[in-house]
């Protein structure tokens, strides 16, 4: 496999994860939150993170990463209050993908992790 046929499985595979992720937001705002949804954002997380390690994406590594550690800190009752952050960081994701699949520069810069940290309270 050449380098232009793994960047297209990555964005392929990160678009799926989008869409996962973005079904589970909605059923945790439509339906009553459970733990269970919760752990499947976190091993969504937690994949989005392995595969931008294997492609030498760092930062959005380092993004993945952290939001795999939120997921496992928080619980059923304080996640209602980080809906609309998580829906904002879907946004953000979705418009990286877009942007890496057209061969546009793009990169998670350092502020936008530190202040997704700040937004995450942890």
């Amino acid at each position: 496999m050449n380098i232009k046929e793994l960047r297209s499985l990555f964005l392929e595979e990160f678009e799926n994860h989008l869409d996962k992720l973005d079904d589970l937001l909605k059923e945790i705002q439509l339906e009553s939150i459970n733990q269970d949804k919760i752990k499947e954002c976190k091993i969504l997380f937690h994949t989005m993170k392995g595969d931008s390690g294997v492609v030498g994406a760092k930062n959005l590594y380092n993004y993945c990463a952290l939001l795999e550690v939120f997921f496992i800190k928080i619980n059923t009752v304080e996640i209602g209050s980080y809906l609309k952050i998580l829906t904002d960081v879907s946004k953000e994701l979705r418009d990286f993908l877009q942007k890496s699949t057209k061969n546009e520069p793009v990169d998670l810069e350092e502020t936008r992790i530190k202040r997704l940290q700040d937004l995450l309270k942890f």
